[in-house]
């Protein structure tokens, strides 16, 4: 009878050891969860880049068509954490920083937008002439009009116009332009 109980304990012991606590296992549902929440901060193209299953895309989908009312995002955001505990969080997270890391070819893009911005702010009509000639993109019209509201507003306001600006040559030239 005392060899079974010991046998018992050394069986129940090898279980317990084997099993993760709850604290354990809800630390790594926290961490799955705020895996989770970087993704959703992801473009949707960006997020097809990364290995996840399709489980884990259709929760992301539906979290971002969910209005934030008695907290339904929160739920969502917990349900993604969820589903995303059969993925391999390593290799996500690779994805993930592979897709943040500045590139030369963004590096050369934001110094060519700020150029754009500066050459338009500081010289008018000439700079916009100017930035026409080298990027076919951009449209006249437009950057006159954003240069105009520009000018017309006060030094607090122009930091809107500016950003404006940058969001329109952002969308309209291609870093081969």
């Amino acid at each position: 009878m005392n060899n079974k109980k010991t046998e018992n304990a050394a069986e129940e012991g090898v279980q317990k050891e084997e099993l993760p606590s709850r604290t354990q296992l809800k630390k790594e549902a926290i961490e799955m969860q705020a895996l989770g929440e970087q993704l959703l901060e992801l473009k949707s193209t960006d997020l097809n880049k990364i290995p996840l299953q399709d489980r884990v895309l259709a929760a992301i989908a539906e979290y971002k068509k969910l209005p934030n009312s008695h907290g339904a995002k929160k739920r969502q955001r917990q349900y993604i954490g969820k589903v995303m505990r059969d993925c391999d969080s390593s290799e996500i997270r690779k994805a993930i920083s592979a897709l943040q890391a500045p590139t030369p070819a963004n590096f050369k893009t934001r110094s060519l937008i700020s150029e754009i911005i500066d050459d338009v702010l500081e010289n008018g009509d000439d700079g916009i002439n100017r930035i026409l000639s080298e990027h076919s993109g951009l449209q006249r019209q437009k950057l006159r009009q954003l240069l105009r509201e520009f000018s017309k507003d006060s030094e607090t306001d122009r930091v809107k116009y500016q950003r404006k600006l940058e969001k329109y040559i952002r969308e309209s030239i291609t870093p081969e332009d």
